[in-house]
């Protein structure tokens, strides 16, 4: 039997047991966030049986966290719209904290960028809700389609 490493979920950080409460300066919620994109663009839906697809409860459940873009696909220049789109539709269907009318996700063309033809160059950015102040998320990363990897500077 192979052993599973787990971690520690990033949402445990919000957990405080004192008196004040748990508040976070603008640029740790960021990280807080930033870390939890990365958990989730780097996750991959369960396989549903086959009897199961296309029940619309079961597609929008948490059954089916991640990303969900096939694992060493080729991907070109007329994926982008379907990998930024894909990419859109699980941070705004698990994670609250983004404001879905200001997020934007794009993906950066093939001539301006410097990593392989594996890899894409994501630009996020979007209004972080519940929190007294505005706060702007502006991040740039790459997600690998060879291994369904992503990560962000």
């Amino acid at each position: 039997m192979s052993q599973t490493q787990w971690s520690t979920p990033v949402t445990l950080f919000k957990l405080v047991d004192d008196e004040q409460g748990f508040s976070v300066d603008p640029s740790l919620l960021k990280r807080i966030i930033t870390e939890e994109l990365t958990q989730l663009l780097n996750s991959q839906p369960s396989g549903l049986p086959s009897r199961f697809q296309g029940d619309p409860l079961l597609e929008s459940s948490v059954l089916h966290y991640g990303l969900g873009i096939t694992i060493g696909e080729a991907i070109s220049s007329q994926h982008f719209p379907q990998i930024e789109r894909a990419i859109k539709t699980a941070i705004i269907r698990f994670e609250p904290r983004i404001d879905s009318q200001t997020l934007t996700v794009s993906i950066i063309p093939l001539s301006m960028r410097t990593h392989s033809i594996s890899q894409l160059t994501l630009r996020i950015t979007a209004q972080v809700l519940f929190y007294p102040q505005n706060i702007t998320l502006c991040l740039a990363g790459t997600y690998d389609a060879t291994s369904a990897r992503a990560w962000f500077e």
